[in-house]
């Protein structure tokens, strides 16, 4: 079977390369090598500084050069009917679904969407888009052969017949690690995630070390938290790193801190448990995971966040034991398990 991934923000997280590592594009990815290494033929379209295309990881890899998004999609195009798949599958939301969506109607191929974001099932979304855009996104999404959700709440929002709850996955290792006492922050810096927040749990715990890293996708907010940050002797703001640095930190962080207000079922949660390191969320806690499993602390007030992280900082009893579940709990996302999930939703 030939399935093709049209995730056109995708190739910093394939090369290593660029100021910006996706969610969506991350566990697309995870996916598209995992199906690879079962004998499907996988492809992946992607926008990149050079026209070509590359094998990685036994995925082909079609590099689109484009500045102008009416030629970009107009090569997009005709990338999708050289590849001539069984299956075409995206996960951004907004125009690319709707792209993929009536290419699959006009071609007569399947079309899997997967939901990213709990956002991308409310009405009115893409809420920055003329009506006529939501209407397509609307119709685009419901005329997808399978739908692909990640939590509870998601399928609760979409009456799509054939619905299929997959969480995120992960690649499970066994590198060797030690941990480290710093608090870590790791997400995009808009206003979404409220970075804000961090920098004032810094100002709180003055004894404790923070490290904050994020790219710029707001880059007033950027310059103000970066700002703001070197105010603070025991806050290091590190601005963007690719995803190979990131995980480094996540190996030795101590406790891992969300403070985004909107999610589906954030990548940094597996990223951290994966290395037994704590989560402690101020709002997000998809399907209440953290507490049903504890993992961590889902706070939901600031006030809150502040006492978690001191239990978790100097109970060391505590925090072994937290640490431990993490570790054993990462095995039901690793992506060789998850995999032949994914199988079903392809047929």
């Amino acid at each position: 079977m030939k399935v093709c991934f049209v995730m056109t923000e995708a190739y910093p997280v394939i090369s290593g390369r660029g100021k910006h590592v996706g969610g969506a594009e991350l566990q697309s990815w995870i996916i598209a090598k995992e199906l690879a290494k079962n004998n499907y033929k996988v492809y992946f379209i992607v926008k990149a500084p050079e026209d070509g295309i590359e094998i990685v990881n036994n995925v082909a890899v079609f590099k689109i050069r484009y500045e102008n998004p009416i030629i970009g999609y107009f090569k997009i195009l005709k990338a999708m009917i050289k590849i001539n798949g069984d299956v075409y599958y995206q996960r951004t939301g907004g125009f690319a679904t709707i792209f993929v969506s009536f290419f699959c109607k006009i071609f007569k191929k399947r079309f899997v969407f997967h939901v990213s974001r709990d956002e991308q099932l409310d009405d009115g979304y893409p809420y920055d888009k003329p009506i006529i855009i939501k209407k397509l996104y609307r119709i685009a999404v419901n005329l997808a052969d399978n739908i692909i959700v990640q939590n509870k709440n998601q399928r609760r929002k979409i009456l799509h017949k054939k619905t299929f709850l997959i969480p995120n996955a992960i690649e499970i290792n066994n590198d060797v690690f030690k941990k480290e006492d710093f608090i870590l922050w790791v997400a995009s810096i808009n206003d979404a995630k409220r970075p804000e927040l961090f920098v004032e749990l810094a100002k709180k715990l003055p004894k404790y070390q923070f490290i904050m890293i994020g790219g710029a996708s707001n880059k007033k907010l950027y310059e103000k938290i970066k700002s703001k940050a070197r105010e603070l002797k025991n806050l290091d703001f590190l601005g963007f790193k690719p995803l190979k640095e990131t995980e480094e930190y996540f190996k030795r962080a101590k406790i891992f801190v969300n403070t985004s207000i909107l999610e589906g079922f954030p990548n940094t949660f597996l990223q951290a448990w994966r290395y037994g390191t704590p989560v402690v969320s101020l709002d997000i806690d998809p399907d209440e995971i953290i507490c049903k499993y504890k993992l961590g602390f889902h706070s939901k007030s600031f006030e809150k966040m502040v006492e978690d992280i001191k239990r978790l900082y100097e109970d060391r009893k505590f925090y072994k034991k937290i640490s431990y579940r993490c570790k054993r709990f990462i095995r039901e996302f690793d992506i060789k398990g998850l995999i032949t999930k994914y199988y079903k939703v392809l047929l």
